[in-house]
């Protein structure tokens, strides 16, 4: 779903980790987990993405795609709230607050707002 997709790019930038201060960090090589879709190379090496080319977008987003798709495989009715939460590592069961607000993006479409 492209928008699910769309949705947690537009989270994870938008709202940013620790408070925005990974641009900062990233800018200075020091973030370990890197936008547009906040992927830690480190962690997520199996989806084909490394140090250098989770700088790529099109790679980054491409190895976020993969993880979504993954994350969606294995729950049983997955809702934009449950793989976002899972994404944000929150656990199977319970809706963080990550979720709800990629919920609220995904049903708003907030990256279409001028």
């Amino acid at each position: 779903d492209p928008d699910l997709v769309k949705a947690i790019v537009f989270a994870e930038n938008s709202r940013g980790h620790y408070f925005g201060l990974s641009k900062w960090s990233e800018a200075l090589g020091l973030a370990d987990s890197i936008f547009p879709m906040n992927i830690n190379p480190s962690i997520w090496s199996g989806l084909g993405i490394d140090k250098t080319t989770a700088y790529d977008s099109k790679t980054n987003i491409r190895a976020g795609v993969t993880l979504v798709s993954r994350i969606i495989k294995r729950i049983d009715n997955p809702t934009a709230e449950k793989i976002a939460s899972i994404w944000n590592h929150a656990g199977r069961e319970k809706v963080n607050d990550f979720g709800a607000y990629v919920g609220r993006v995904y049903s708003e479409k907030r990256w279409q707002e001028k």
